[in-house]
């Protein structure tokens, strides 16, 4: 019988981090898909004419509606097993104001003749903000992440 080597808990502690690292990619990577797909959901129905409009949407809704539907999941999934990290419960918080932001607008122009142009900016600011944060992570936020010590 063979006693199974005990491991050192820094290499416990390095995969630890690796794993919190691949978490925090996937729910920026999670939150730019959502992001992309709401920017061009937006950018549909405001730059179209209410004959195209509704094309597009279809279109959009078809392809778009279970990637962006799983990407919201995840990144909540992932948003909360990453806990520790702030920026990403931030950017999360900001999320839900987004959101809560997007349903008052749409409530308070429910009314028949309202203007869409508030509607449409709300999401199109929703989608382009979370957008710009992600491909910001991607091209520098990263890097000022602490180094995995070997």
């Amino acid at each position: 019988m063979t006693i199974p080597e005990q491991s050192d808990p820094g290499s416990q502690q390095r995969i630890a981090t690796l794993d919190d690292r691949r978490r925090i990619h996937v729910a920026f990577v999670c939150y730019a898909v959502l992001g992309l797909g709401v920017t061009l959901f937006g950018a549909a129905m405001t730059f179209s004419d209410k004959q195209t409009q509704a094309g597009w949407a279809f279109l959009l809704f078809a392809n778009l509606s279970l990637p962006v539907i799983l990407a919201f999941v995840i990144s909540i999934i992932y948003t909360v097993k990453a806990r520790h990290y702030r920026p990403l419960l931030a950017l999360f918080v900001i999320h839900i104001l987004f959101l809560a932001a997007i349903v008052l607008v749409m409530w308070s122009q429910s009314a028949e003749g309202a203007s869409e142009i508030p509607v449409d900016v709300a999401i199109l600011s929703y989608g382009v903000f979370f957008t710009a944060v992600s491909v910001w992570w991607f091209v520098s936020g990263r890097r000022r992440m602490v180094k995995v010590k070997s």
